[in-house]
């Protein structure tokens, strides 16, 4: 053990906060804007795939994040405790729609007929599906190394 690290509980909430508010923000946005997009076109398929995709990450990631406290403090195991870390696959899924369907399959309309908004737009959801799983992965790992006894929390 001697990569062992020790945080108190006011930093492992800072680090927490600061990891899921990016993602979360994300999520926001992206609902936003699709129920800008409904309002203006109506409802489709692709539309509510983003709507429901945003607002279970955006859950999900928030339900995470106080999973972790919650393993932290009590160490008790329920059915609640693991659908939430169950859940954890939503905010990895809909990010990896985000970046390889929405980005970089969306690229192949760019070079048939170049317009620079659908570039712009394949970018923005290959930059923000990314985003999406890398800080939630992070977040994974620090109740990975919470887990593996990697990293210590002071009460």
């Amino acid at each position: 053990m001697a990569n062992t690290e020790s945080l108190n509980m006011p930093a492992l909430e800072r680090v927490i906060s600061r990891l899921t508010l990016l993602p979360v923000l994300i999520c926001v946005m992206l609902t936003t804007a699709v129920l800008v997009q409904i309002v203006r076109t109506g409802i489709t398929t692709n539309l509510l795939i983003l709507l429901f995709g945003a607002l279970l990450s955006a859950t999900s990631i928030f339900s995470y994040g106080v999973a972790i406290f919650n393993y932290v403090i009590p160490k008790k195991k329920s059915f609640r405790a693991s659908l939430i870390i169950f859940s954890g696959f939503i905010p990895w899924l809909f990010g990896s729609y985000l970046t390889f369907y929405k980005g970089f399959w969306s690229l192949k309309s760019v070079f048939m007929d170049f317009q620079v908004w659908l570039l712009i737009k394949c970018v923005i959801f290959i930059i923000s599906g990314a985003m999406l799983i890398r800080n939630f992965y992070k977040i994974t790992q620090i109740g990975t190394d919470i887990d593996e006894g990697r990293l210590i929390i002071l009460q």
